[in-house]
């Protein structure tokens, strides 16, 4: 039985360098010019497919805990005058009443759902949050200084919720871990066949002029690139359901028929 493929970030930069007509790299080469382009435009390729294009690749579900900003021992005192910020620690709406910190890999959220993942959660994010920091001025040292932060903060009204999120791949190495969250990401170890071929011929138009000085031929790998890309796009939607699979335990119409006149 064939096994799936598994790359390695030399065999995606040596694949770009193939489609342009250059020699390949070898495993030790990290100076040569070829190496430096091609492993500049894969970082490219990481932010320019990954970063506005959602795939079961780059996509995972969590379970996060949130924190209640109305409990009466959470701190929300008032920023001291030290500073310019005129907010509470965290400005938070009403009637969502738990914070949680979003992934260090977090990109773009595409459903948050109840702990159970039978229903969507109304959220907000606030772009901003507060926190304790030592403050030095002069001689004088404030350890009660609160900063300003530029965090993103998530918040919903459940103190448990399924953050589903799309994350931007790292291609450039394969021991890059999510300590936070206990994921690794292998990056290219992982990649599938289907996209493995939109990023090297992303790479391949990205180096073509520079390598080869042809803008013909470039044009020509950018027009490759597109298709490939749009083929992913439908490779991806055609291997993905239509819709979340309603069974007796995830159906809500059932579960409201099922409660119906209870209290």
């Amino acid at each position: 039985m064939a096994s799936r493929t598994s790359f390695t970030t030399l065999d995606i930069l040596n694949s770009g360098l193939r489609k342009v007509g250059s020699p390949e790299l070898s495993a030790t080469d990290t100076t040569s010019i070829s190496y430096t382009t091609a492993y500049g435009a894969l970082k490219d390729a990481q932010f320019a497919i990954f970063g506005s294009n959602v795939f079961q690749y780059n996509t995972r579900t969590i379970l996060m805990t949130g924190t209640d900003v109305n409990a009466a021992d959470y701190d929300q005192v008032l920023p001291t005058a030290s500073t310019s910020i005129d907010e509470k620690r965290s400005p938070v709406p009403s009637i969502l009443s738990y914070m949680y910190n979003l992934p260090s890999d977090f990109n773009l959220l595409l459903h948050l759902r109840t702990k159970d993942g039978l229903y969507s959660v109304p959220y907000q994010f606030s772009g901003h949050s507060f926190g304790d920091a030592s403050y030095t001025s002069g001689d004088t040292t404030d350890e009660d200084v609160h900063t300003e932060s530029s965090i993103p903060r998530l918040f919903a009204d459940h103190e448990e919720v399924q953050l589903t999120y799309s994350f931007v791949p790292n291609l450039l190495s394969l021991a890059t871990s999510f300590v936070s969250h206990g994921y690794a990401d292998d990056g290219a170890n992982r990649m599938p066949d289907f996209l493995y071929d939109v990023v090297t011929t992303y790479i391949a138009q990205a180096i073509c002029v520079q390598l080869t000085g042809s803008e013909t031929r470039a044009d020509a790998l950018y027009q490759r690139y597109l298709k490939a890309l749009s083929r992913a796009r439908i490779l991806e939607g055609r291997s993905s359901p239509v819709q979340d699979f309603i069974s007796d335990s995830s159906s809500r119409l059932i579960d409201s028929h099922n409660r119906y006149g209870k209290i």
